[in-house]
């Protein structure tokens, strides 16, 4: 007991050791010359997804207006799991690493494996959300399903023979297909992938049936015809797609999607964080980065550091409610 007891002592004096090395490196620190260095930005999914292409599309311009190079960090697995456990485990809170925050994925990996799951949400410091992307379902252009009834219909008679591609499971895709097997009454077989853009690249090629994913990253395989949209998940139809109805319309209560943005580590200084919100406001201001955006159909929800914590701890509560009825 008494070691039990001198270790959570140590332990204590390490913590305020800690914190006070911090306020002392952050207080000695010339902040207008943040930053000095080129900044990491780890990224829990694979090329070619959101997280990739949400990259691709901000950080030319983060980069101009921080006047450092942007290194991305390809880390993904197990739903954003493998990517969040090594920035939180293995980079430090000293304003120099960032990470692309895709959501359920993050907040969802404690709720759902809080057993398996090493970091928490405690150790993650949102900064700025940038896009909030509706879920859609889509098929390859020559695939026999026209219209998401359809699909519906060929599901009913078929059970498990209809294959959906998902970005991992947890993920708002996989809530999405689970949603609708259980309002429409159908069976499909759920097909993991390390990320969304493999997802669709295999409804592409016709390894799969389908896949469910999100507007902004598929949205230019859309737009030039390779894959069809059959349905959107959002309270009304999308300007980007009006002829794709809403799974509302046709009668299931289905609202989902993916936000996407940057968080530091905790412990990093608000000088830094300061700083970091300041060029991630001029991006969005940025009249070219708004018309590329606008191009390849990334859906803009820009909110800074304390409306995107608020929303990010909703979002986790709400995610706790539809954990618990897709398990039931």
């Amino acid at each position: 007991m008494y070691k039990v007891k001198r270790i959570l002592f140590l332990c204590i004096v390490l913590s305020v050791l800690v914190v006070s090395l911090v306020n002392v490196v952050s207080a000695q620190t010339d902040w207008s010359k943040y930053p000095e260095r080129d900044i990491t930005i780890v990224i829990d999914y694979s090329p070619g997804g959101g997280s990739d292409t949400l990259a691709q599309a901000v950080q030319p311009y983060l980069s101009k207006y921080l006047g450092v190079s942007l290194i991305n960090v390809y880390k993904p697995g197990a739903n954003a799991a493998v990517g969040l456990t090594y920035w939180v485990e293995k980079l430090k809170p000293d304003s120099y690493n960032m990470n692309i925050t895709c959501t359920p994925g993050t907040y969802g990996n404690p709720i759902m494996n809080p057993e398996e799951v090493t970091y928490s949400m405690e150790q993650i410091e949102p900064v700025f959300n940038i896009v909030t992307d509706p879920g859609v379902l889509l098929v390859r252009a020559d695939s026999p399903f026209q219209t998401f009834e359809e699909f519906i219909a060929y599901a009913k008679e078929n059970p498990r023979l209809v294959t959906v591609g998902n970005s991992g499971t947890g993920g708002d895709d996989w809530i999405s297909v689970n949603l609708l097997n259980k309002q429409a009454g159908i069976e499909t077989i759920s097909v993991p992938f390390s990320g969304d853009g493999p997802s669709w690249q295999a409804a592409l090629g016709g390894h799969i049936t389908a896949t469910s994913n999100n507007l902004g990253i598929t949205y230019p395989q859309i737009k030039d015809g390779a894959l069809r949209a059959l349905v959107i998940y959002t309270e009304e139809r999308s300007p980007l797609i009006p002829d794709v109805p809403t799974a509302k319309e046709l009668g299931y209560d289905i609202v989902n999607g993916s936000s996407r943005g940057y968080s530091v580590l905790k412990g990093t200084p608000q000088e830094a964080i300061d700083k970091l919100e300041e060029a991630f406001w001029k991006v969005m201001e940025d009249e070219e980065f708004l018309a590329n955006a606008e191009k390849i159909g990334l859906p803009l929800n820009p909110l800074g550091p304390e409306d995107y914590s608020k929303y990010l701890d909703k979002l986790a509560e709400d995610f706790k409610v539809v954990w618990e009825e897709v398990n039931q």
